[in-house]
């Protein structure tokens, strides 16, 4: 067993990845083979990501705020912090993430 007492700093998103300021913070990382992450981001108003997939999907999880989610050619959903508000994203699908209502 490895306990880590600390994780490492908030970091920027990425511009190739995101629009607006956004920041992250890891959470766990499995090590190889596995492919599991768990991420915290933060999206300050306005912020969004590029379309992108994940080739093994994706679970969102909202734990503060509110934004939308769609899947390319589907209609924008609302996710909000209100209870249990996941998305889950099928390997391969096409997805515009969580951004603020009228945002991006």
């Amino acid at each position: 067993m490895r306990v880590t007492r600390t994780r490492p700093e908030s970091v920027a998103g990425p511009a190739a990845w995101f629009t607006g300021t956004v920041w992250i913070d890891q959470i766990a990382a499995a090590a190889a083979p596995s492919t599991l992450h768990a991420l915290s981001v933060h999206f300050t108003p306005g912020a969004r990501t590029a379309w992108h997939e994940h080739p093994r999907g994706q679970i969102l999880h909202v734990l503060e705020g509110s934004g939308r989610v769609q899947s390319r050619g589907g209609r924008h959903r609302r996710r909000r912090a209100r209870g249990v508000a996941l998305a889950r994203c099928r390997p391969g699908n096409v997805h515009d993430p969580p951004r603020p209502p009228g945002g991006g």
